[in-house]
């Protein structure tokens, strides 16, 4: 009713943000409403996306998926990321797959201070070049999180020096 309701007062855009959107109950309702309402969000994930997903995003009409996608690297991701260690591999399974059914892919990298390097980056964007539906990749250092203590932010952010190098390189 609120996407609905939004339609009829004109409102341009909804974004939809705060967590997993596809691991929520009820998330292809929403879905499903947000597209009959002419709305086209990027919604964005973390988790490889199973091919059961995928394939419903797609009959659904989203149209695309952004990737959370910080490294290519295994023990990077295991060190920065805390997730198992075959979280890459399935990342990567699953933007292929998205890719290969005809799902836009934005790739999103968040950088902090061990993956915010030209090695990094460019794997990344090497990956990226053997898709064939990048919509675009969206390269950013990380901020602030409400969910994690203040105090740890210094610790991991890219360094100025970094993130000049970065900007060059890209």
């Amino acid at each position: 009713k609120l996407i609905e309701q939004a339609r009829k007062e004109d409102v341009e855009r909804i974004d939809v943000t705060g967590g997993e959107f596809f691991m929520k109950k009820g998330w292809r309702q929403i879905a499903k409403a947000l597209v009959e309402n002419n709305y086209k969000p990027e919604i964005s994930t973390k988790i490889p996306l199973d091919t059961d997903i995928l394939d419903d995003i797609k009959k659904i009409g989203l149209g695309c998926v952004q990737y959370s996608l910080d490294t290519m690297n295994t023990e990077m991701a295991v060190n920065t990321l805390r997730v198992p260690t075959f979280y890459v591999e399935k990342l990567i399974d699953s933007i292929r797959y998205a890719d290969s059914i005809g799902l836009q892919v934005i790739l999103k990298p968040t950088l902090c201070k061990y993956t915010c390097n030209t090695e990094n980056v460019k794997s990344v964007l090497d990956f990226a070049a053997t898709l064939h539906n990048v919509k675009r990749i969206v390269v950013t250092a990380i901020g602030y999180s409400c969910f994690k203590p203040r105090e740890n932010y210094p610790a991991i952010r890219p360094t100025f020096k970094q993130i000049e190098e970065m900007r060059n390189f890209i």
